[in-house]
C-alpha cells in the first residue's frame, strides 16, 4: 500500500521529488540530440501531470495543481501532453488558455470528443475536470463541433 501515485496515501513530496529528478534530467541532457531521451522525459512530464491531477481531485491543494500545471508545461515544451495540460488548466480556472489548449487537441486529433464529454452509448462517463465548464459557451461550441450527431456513426462523426 502506498507505493503508487494514484493510492491517496502516496506522498505529494515523494511525486515532486521525482519530478525533480525528471526535472535535473532535462536541464541536463534536455537538448541532446537523443530524441528517446527526450521523449522518455516528455512521457515522464506528463505522468507526473496525470499523477498530481488525480491527487488534487482528491486534495484539492492548489501547490498540488501548482505543480501540475508545471509539469505539463514542461511535457508540452518536449512535445507531449496537451491533452493533461487542458485538464489541468480547466481545474485552475485559466479559461482562455483552457479551451485554446482543449481545441488545438481535437483539432490535431490527440483525444477524441468523447474523451471529455462522455458517451452514452459506450456508457463512458464525462471527465470531471471539465464539470464546471460545461455550460460555458466555448465548452457547448466544442460539443456542436465535435461531439457525435443523432444518427452518426463512429466513423462518419470526424468526416
Amino acid at each position: 500500500m502506498g507505493s503508487h501515485w494514484w493510492d491517496p496515501t502516496f506522498s505529494i513530496r515523494k511525486l515532486i521529488r521525482l519530478g525533480g529528478i525528471w526535472g535535473g534530467l532535462v536541464s541536463r541532457f534536455g537538448d541532446a540530440e537523443e530524441l528517446a531521451l527526450k521523449e522518455q522525459v516528455a512521457h515522464a512530464f506528463n505522468n507526473f501531470t496525470a499523477a498530481l491531477v488525480f491527487k488534487y481531485r482528491r486534495t484539492a491543494e492548489e501547490a498540488v495543481l501548482g505543480k501540475a500545471l508545471d509539469f505539463a508545461r514542461r511535457a508540452v515544451r518536449l512535445g507531449k501532453g496537451r491533452c493533461n495540460l487542458s485538464c489541468a488548466l480547466a481545474l485552475s480556472g485559466k479559461l482562455d488558455e483552457t479551451f485554446d489548449e482543449l481545441e488545438g487537441c481535437l483539432e490535431r486529433q490527440e483525444i477524441e470528443w468523447f474523451h471529455v464529454d462522455g458517451d452514452r452509448e459506450s456508457n463512458r462517463k464525462p471527465d470531471s475536470d471539465w464539470d464546471n465548464l460545461r455550460d460555458h459557451p466555448r465548452y457547448l461550441a466544442l460539443r456542436a463541433k465535435y461531439g457525435k450527431k443523432e444518427g452518426d456513426s463512429e466513423d462518419k462523426k470526424h468526416e
